[in-house]
């Protein structure tokens, strides 16, 4: 690769001159050599040196993506689809930072990855948090990047403020457009099933259905809360199990299901066919996430719109390394649901 000392040399002038007109230096040179040593610097191919711009910036203009624990443990699509819209985002604008995904895939490197972003490799940070990682990530996490004067955006999935940069979902509106569609569709036996969930991620949704149940004289039955004793369990693995026991024992199942998740719809739809009930005839489904957006037909669901996360965190880090947005303040972006209706719910999309 050419440097400006080559491109000096062929030209017969300083190096100091062809570095004022390749840094676009606003000092008097004339048109005429201006223009020779930007058409030498494009005939030797002549680029800057990234490292070399950075270390005079004082920037690595890389933005980290680090996910959650139970994130990197699980391999989560989720945390692609965030990335994707990180990455889509500055593309897109023509943002002069690039994205540096840390992981996912090995939970050990978490602090290393920490420990590097301390050490200057990013600018800033956008971390994806999923709720099962709440805690920990506010009292272990939050705590040492703001010690170190690190950026961040937390990208999770809850509308509750929070006293640090994030991008949230409104769940509780999410659970009221379930229930307003279904209560709307003329059901009145109206249950929530949910598998092991923190208690915000599961209460917030069902908060909304409630609501919205309420709003249309639809009574709401504590025995059609589905939920498992242990808050814990079952793990993600056994979650096809306690749906499938939890239907099973159903001695008149709901006329309606709102589930917490598309996964747990999917397998509340195999536990009804199982036990001969159709979706929607005998039994209403309705789902969580719209993991499949594109190619689903049948599932009605929730759409969490987990690409547009990325690029509003995207979009408030940058604001902050620019100065646009004060770093003293925590920003908040709180996304709003959409309902996808399907075939499963009974009703024509």
């Amino acid at each position: 690769m050419a440097t400006m000392r080559q491109i000096a040399e062929q030209l017969g002038l300083s190096r100091a001159t062809v570095s004022l007109v390749l840094n676009n230096k606003p000092v008097k040179i004339s048109p005429a050599t201006r223009e020779r040593v930007l058409r030498k610097a494009r005939e030797l191919n002549y680029r800057p040196s990234y490292v070399a711009q950075t270390l005079k910036e004082g920037k690595t203009y890389c933005l980290g993506i680090q996910g959650s624990v139970t994130i990197i443990a699980s391999n989560s699509p989720y945390f692609a689809t965030v990335a994707a819209g990180v990455e889509r985002e500055l593309i897109e604008t023509g943002s002069p930072y690039f994205s540096i995904i840390f992981g996912p895939g090995i939970r050990e490197a978490r602090q290393r990855h920490l420990e590097l972003t301390q050490r200057g490799l990013v600018d800033g940070l956008i971390i994806i948090v999923l709720s099962f990682d709440m805690p920990s990530f506010e009292q272990d996490i939050v705590p040492l990047l703001n010690r170190g004067g690190i950026p961040f955006v937390a990208v999770h999935a809850s509308d509750c403020a929070l006293p640090y940069n994030n991008v949230g979902f409104d769940s509780r509106r999410a659970g009221y457009l379930a229930g307003e569609h279904l209560a709307t569709c003329g059901y009145t036996d109206i249950g929530y099933l949910a598998t092991g969930l923190p208690a915000r991620r599961r209460d917030e949704p069902l908060e909304g259905l409630k609501l919205a149940l309420a709003e249309h004289g639809v009574p709401w039955d504590d025995r059609r809360l589905f939920l498992p004793e242990d808050p814990h369990w079952p793990a993600p693995g056994e979650a096809e199990e306690f749906i499938r026991v939890t239907i099973a024992g159903l001695m008149d199942p709901p006329r309606a299901i709102f589930c917490c998740s598309d996964v747990v719809a999917w397998a509340a739809i195999r536990a009804l066919r199982e036990r001969g009930l159709a979706v929607p005839q005998d039994v209403a489904i309705v789902g969580y996430d719209d993991d499949d957006a594109r190619g689903e037909t049948f599932l009605t669901s929730i759409h969490h719109p987990c690409e547009r996360k990325g690029r509003e965190a995207a979009r408030m880090l940058t604001a902050i390394l620019r100065g646009d947005l004060p770093r003293e303040q925590a920003h908040q972006v709180v996304l709003a649901p959409e309902l996808a209706v399907r075939r499963s719910c009974g009703a024509k999309g």
